[in-house]
């Protein structure tokens, strides 16, 4: 079998490679200087880093100032809908940790997270 000649690459096509090489590379570095946490950090209210998770009777974990000003409008728990009150909020001091662990050795800059949704009424 014979080997097929190649014709070289122009100018402009190369220009246009290297171009694209770039951005590639730029958007790589971007991401990088830029982690995502686990989504089970963020509260599933405002889709933001918790700080101070607690868990309904339902199982769900929020950050507690959302979970309460919800509460206090609704009575009711945001993912189900079924009731719920205050008292039936309980620290999870496991996740806590686990989330300032996270922050100390991973999270080096403030970034937005997710496309943040308002909770249903």
């Amino acid at each position: 079998m014979k080997a097929e000649a190649r014709t070289p690459i122009n100018d402009s096509a190369w220009n246009g490679l290297k171009t694209r090489c770039f951005t590639i590379i730029a958007r790589i570095r971007c991401a990088e200087a830029q982690p995502v946490p686990p989504r089970p950090f963020c509260c599933h209210i405002t889709y933001e880093v918790m700080t101070d998770p607690v868990v309904t009777k339902y199982g769900y974990i929020y950050e507690r100032n959302n979970i309460v000003r919800h509460i206090r409008e609704h009575n009711t728990d945001p993912l189900v809908g079924l009731p719920l009150t205050v008292s039936d909020l309980a620290p999870n001091f496991s996740l806590k940790d686990a989330i300032e662990y996270y922050n100390m050795h991973f999270m080096r800059f403030s970034v937005p997270l997710y496309t943040r949704r308002r909770a249903a009424p």
